[in-house]
């Protein structure tokens, strides 16, 4: 995908058809569209960000018609933009437009060699390749405007092809769960693959990508996460030793968690893992399938943070308590399968029991961001929280 002279949309009606006649161009030179039909705003999932418009653009290729089923998400217009906006639909956009095309090449495998290779200069892959499908809805188009400061996507409608959203805070299933660590686990291993065979961090790599690492918590973290803090212990007053053990941490453990496995290699993580964000697709009432989504807090952690963020968000306390190894185990599973036989790099040595150990540390964040955070507020109104406070005091986390 290139911008080449696209002009981003500032509203609905910039969604034309003579726009997304060059949109659908860059991906496929032979499309004639002949018909646009906007269907009006997406049912779920209008972030607090972007606006999400449903577009059906008919039209030719070649010597067939095709339906083109698309989303195109745009920056929410204000007079002036944040810059914290821009630079999260600058992230998003840059994950689609670099970071998927280069995980797509890890995906391709070559024939003639028996396996798999990576493209680093982001060419096409070699010979006849065999590429499998990214947990991530297929994006057409991608790209900023500096001087509006505005962002685009233009994805697949992955509603059309069955996929529903399980809307916060309705719990997710052990099955949905299982589904959902399936698809960090490919999206996690084909990163360390990529990393592995260039030999560059991806924090190098993809200078866009946020890095933790290098963070740290500013006054107004600390102030945030003292403010939760109270907080929580004004939402659960018969709770004041979980508050108190709250409060003798900082907010750095948002970046950093608590001591864990010892050079535990990081990867490209989602970094937003809840319920919106997430979409699943059913087979006789069983999920099959899941599609990671907005990725505009995608960064540069252990692959245990992810995993820390779905299970306090999405899932019940019966489930951590009681599934928590079963839910590791399937994701190491698919974590070993991503990442193969044909090459030891260090995740490949990576342990169930490192897993855990990684996991524990990490549970604490989420539990921290939530806390500064205001999307879930107040806090009484949502008791999983305290019982993943609970849980984590008892595990020893705080």
């Amino acid at each position: 995908m290139t911008s080449f002279n696209i002009k981003v949309p500032r509203s609905v009606d910039d969604v034309s058809l003579p726009w997304l006649q060059q949109v659908l161009n860059t991906h496929n030179s032979r499309v004639n569209v002949t018909d646009v039909v906007i269907t009006g705003p997406m049912r779920q999932a209008q972030g607090s960000i972007s606006s999400l418009l449903a577009v059906v653009a008919r039209g030719t290729g070649g010597s067939e018609n095709e339906d083109y089923e698309l989303v195109v998400k745009l920056t929410r217009v204000q007079e002036d933009v944040p810059k914290k906006v821009v630079t999260l639909e600058e992230r998003e956009v840059s994950f689609y437009s670099i970071a998927v095309p280069d995980l797509n090449s890890v995906l391709c495998v070559q024939t003639l060699e028996g396996t798999q290779s990576i493209d680093t200069d982001n060419q096409s892959c070699k010979g006849i390749c065999i590429v499998m499908p990214l947990p991530v809805p297929k994006c057409y188009f991608a790209t900023s405007d500096q001087s509006s400061m505005m962002s685009v996507r233009v994805l697949e409608n992955l509603e059309t092809r069955g996929f529903t959203v399980k809307p916060f805070p309705e719990p997710l299933s052990l099955e949905e769960t299982i589904v959902a660590v399936r698809a960090l686990a490919q999206i996690h291993g084909l990163s360390h693959l990529m990393e592995h065979r260039t030999g560059a961090p991806l924090s190098e790599r993809y200078h866009w990508l946020r890095d933790t690492a290098k963070e740290r918590a500013t006054s107004r973290h600390h102030e945030r996460y003292e403010a939760g803090v109270k907080a929580f212990a004004s939402a659960f007053p018969d709770r004041p030793d979980l508050a108190a053990r709250l409060g003798r941490l900082t907010a750095e453990v948002l970046f950093t968690g608590r001591e864990a496995t010892t050079g535990t290699p990081r990867v490209l993580c989602h970094g937003d893992c809840w319920n919106d964000n997430i979409m699943f697709k059913y087979d006789q009432g069983l999920p099959v399938s899941a599609m990671l989504l907005d990725w505009q807090h995608a960064c540069y952690r252990r692959p245990t943070y992810d995993l820390a963020c779905l299970l306090v968000y999405t899932t019940t306390r019966e489930t951590r308590q009681n599934h928590t190894d079963d839910i590791l185990y399937h994701y190491h599973q698919q974590l070993q399968h991503t990442l193969g036989h044909m090459e030891e790099t260090r995740l490949r040595s990576y342990t169930l029991e490192d897993l855990r150990a990684d996991l524990r540390a990490d549970l604490i964040c989420p539990v921290a961001r939530w806390l500064m955070g205001s999307w879930a507020r107040p806090l009484y109104q949502y008791p999983q929280l305290l019982h993943c406070v609970e849980d984590i005091g008892g595990w020893g986390v705080i």
